[in-house]
């Protein structure tokens, strides 16, 4: 069991959920925008999510997809919950769905004020943006808030989980070597350090 919940974003292959399930990762992140580089068709997606339970699957979507393609995408996969590119969307199209709001430290300022407060936050954090911590700490406090910590070492991620009131993690998936054959030595690095 891990002391925060974890999402992993971009999931694309079967060894990374099934490897992320088994330690007990809470939400799956699968691309459903055909212009992004970890996207996967919706038939390989419940492919994978068959193979996996109790873990919330998660339609991520990137520019260049109309609202209601990515919508009928994530009805399609059964998604508890949409993702999307902050400040790019109209979010009245999106009204009463389960909506995460992705945007970089470096944008907040500008697209935070266009989030509807119900929505979670998915914040990318480099390791320049470590020394904002107070901010950081802030905008966790006032709104459930995913930081994107897949730049961070261990001493910047427990400095985070110290100084700040977070809902949750999430660390970028990777590629299988071949069919089967992954390296999970940066994802296990972590979420073996988040055990409780």
């Amino acid at each position: 069991m891990l002391r925060i919940p974890v999402k992993i974003n971009g999931v694309n292959n079967l060894s990374d959920a099934r490897y992320c399930a088994g330690m007990g990762v809470e939400m799956m992140g699968y691309s459903v925008s055909e212009n992004h580089e970890r996207y996967i068709p919706v038939e390989k997606i419940n492919g994978i999510s068959g193979w996996i339970s109790g873990i919330k699957i998660i339609a991520e979507s990137y520019l260049g997809e109309d609202s209601e393609t990515i919508i009928q995408r994530a009805e399609n996969i059964a998604a508890q919950a949409i993702e999307i590119e902050a400040g790019f969307y109209s979010l009245e199209i999106f009204k009463g769905k389960n909506l995460i709001c992705r945007v970089e430290m470096n944008e907040l300022n500008r697209v935070l004020p266009k989030i509807p407060a119900e929505s979670v936050l998915h914040l990318k954090i480099k390791k320049s943006d470590v020394k904002e911590l107070l901010e950081i700490a802030k905008i966790c406090a006032e709104r459930e808030t995913i930081l994107n910590v897949s730049e961070l070492d261990l001493n910047e991620i427990e400095l985070i989980l110290k100084e700040t009131k977070l809902y949750g993690l999430s660390l970028d998936g990777g590629n299988e070597l071949s069919p089967g054959l992954r390296d999970f030595e940066d994802l296990a690095n972590v979420l073996e350090y988040l055990e409780a």
